[in-house]
């Protein structure tokens, strides 16, 4: 799981491709009102809050994009400065004053916070982990894949925090869409059925596959694997370039790019390179997320669950809005079955295609598979955005994904 800092060379900025929505308004129509900005709650080693990238000016309260997110969150006025280190220290006042069990949003960006009982010391990535993926959920410019969005950051990192109740707190939260869990050693593991209590609550939740029971003594309960993990838990592998590495540890549904991919410094205001489902698992959180706010901008939101079409407005005649409401377990699927099996040279990066190349892994004789699966169903990416886009708006149908599209090679060389 840990993301490789390595030195980037010719990165090629993000920009995820512009998708024409079907059905949006023509010139002179009266513009609607914007539907709720996504909301994803990230599970990792805090962030680095100073970065350029988080900032939104004007931006003073995330009501004024969600009307459900609580009035009751604090400001969390930190100094923003020329330089990281000079805003932290300018900072230090403010964030020794934050109290655990508190929302906080910081005022200028689209940050927000809770902490567990070492809160105060929780916000501001030291390890550094959650500095570079949570860049790439929800930073702007070259690093997110959902800028608009409004990140939580949970840090569980702190022995004193405890992963299960801040779940539960992240489950009684309506107005949070999408979770993050990027999680590694854990003491305890995280309860399953807080999993799905996360799930049941109406949120999808996207798992990294590099903290498996197999990897980094992480604890997941074993029921967590691609297979009869609960809908609405996506687990969220790598690859590079489409190639296969073997960062995965979990069988995971789906992968995206991991492998030098850019992110944001964790002590800087520049950027770095990462690796692993640590950066993946991040990228198709944004992914999915992106999705959750296209619909809701083409059909409209009613400010319940990921998207509830308003009464009075047309629904799709087909496709999992049909009904009016988009579940994490419609969303769950609309990801892995228009996953792409044929590997794509990746924008999130500026590596050769294939750099990192392994040979596939035996499977058991008694499988009738090529190759360990390790690859899930396919790889989203900017290729895969506007398919999955057209299943959601009901004019291409769900793709029939049986179990067997997980064992795919991800390569001619591999096929050989």
């Amino acid at each position: 799981m840990p993301g490789s800092r390595l030195v980037r060379r010719g990165v090629v900025a993000l920009a995820l491709a512009a998708v024409t929505l079907p059905g949006a308004p023509g010139a002179g129509a009266a513009p609607k009102p914007k539907p709720a900005a996504v909301v994803v709650a990230t599970f990792d080693t805090g962030t680095n809050p100073f970065h350029p990238c988080w900032r939104r000016p004007g931006l003073t309260h995330p009501r004024s994009r969600t009307a459900a997110y609580p009035s009751s969150s604090k400001p969390l006025k930190l100094t923003f400065a020329k330089t990281y280190e000079e805003s932290k220290y300018r900072s230090k006042k403010a964030l020794a004053a934050v109290k655990p069990d508190t929302l906080y949003h910081v005022p200028g960006t689209n940050l927000s916070f809770y902490g567990g009982q070492g809160a105060a010391t929780e916000l501001v990535d030291n390890y550094p982990h959650g500095a570079q993926a949570s860049s790439q959920i929800a930073c702007g410019g070259a690093y997110g894949l959902a800028p608009d969005a409004q990140l939580v950051v949970l840090n569980w990192y702190d022995g004193t925090s405890s992963v299960s109740a801040l779940m539960s707190w992240v489950a009684r939260q309506s107005w949070i869409d999408v979770v993050h869990l990027n999680i590694q050693d854990l003491p305890t593991g995280i309860p399953d059925e807080r999993v799905r209590e996360v799930i049941d609550s109406g949120k999808l939740v996207v798992i990294a596959a590099g903290n498996g029971v197999a990897g980094y003594g992480a604890s997941y309960p074993m029921e967590l694997s691609a297979y009869n993990a609960p809908k609405g838990s996506l687990i969220a592998g790598a690859n590079d370039n489409g190639g296969y590495t073997t960062f995965s540890n979990l069988d995971p549904h789906v992968v995206m790019d991991g492998f030098g991919t850019v992110a944001a410094q964790p002590y800087d205001f520049g950027s770095t390179s990462f690796s692993g489902t640590s950066s993946s698992s991040p990228r198709i959180t944004g992914y999915a997320a992106r999705l959750v706010a296209d619909a809701r901008a083409r059909w409209g939101h009613s400010g319940k669950g990921l998207v509830t079409i308003p009464a009075g407005r047309p629904r799709p005649k087909s496709g999992p809005l049909a009904d009016g409401t988009l579940t994490p377990a419609d969303l769950h699927e609309v990801i892995r079955r228009t996953a792409d099996p044929n590997p794509h040279d990746s924008r999130y990066d500026g590596t050769p295609s294939g750099s990192v190349q392994y040979p596939p892994v035996p499977q058991p004789a008694d499988l009738p598979y090529a190759f360990y699966p390790k690859m899930g169903y396919g790889e989203v990416s900017e290729h895969t955005l506007p398919t999955a886009l057209a299943v959601l708006n009901g004019t291409k149908p769900l793709p029939a994904r049986p179990v067997e599209d997980a064992f795919y090679a991800a390569s001619e060389s591999l096929r050989r």
